[in-house]
């Protein structure tokens, strides 16, 4: 669907609902100096910012639903409307 300076966003669909995933990826090349207690503390940070946006709801805002951190990969995935 589309691309930013964090990540993408991709449309999925299943056979009872449509959605779209985002995509972030955390940690970039420049971040590579912070420690794991840095970079742990920061991804509690963005997820606590998830949780506060699935509260919204407004017709201008984008719903959240869910996020997960797949730490290997350094990327957190946001479901939204």
């Amino acid at each position: 669907m589309g691309k930013g300076g964090f990540g993408l966003v991709f449309a999925v669909e299943s056979k009872l609902q449509r959605f779209a995933l985002k995509v972030l990826n955390v940690f970039k090349e420049a971040d590579a100096s912070m420690n794991a207690q840095k970079k742990k503390e920061y991804i509690e940070d963005l997820r606590k910012e998830t949780i506060i946006h699935q509260e919204l709801r407004h017709d201008y805002i984008v719903s959240y639903y869910n996020d997960f951190y797949i730490e290997n990969e350094e990327k957190l995935i946001i479901e939204m409307e």
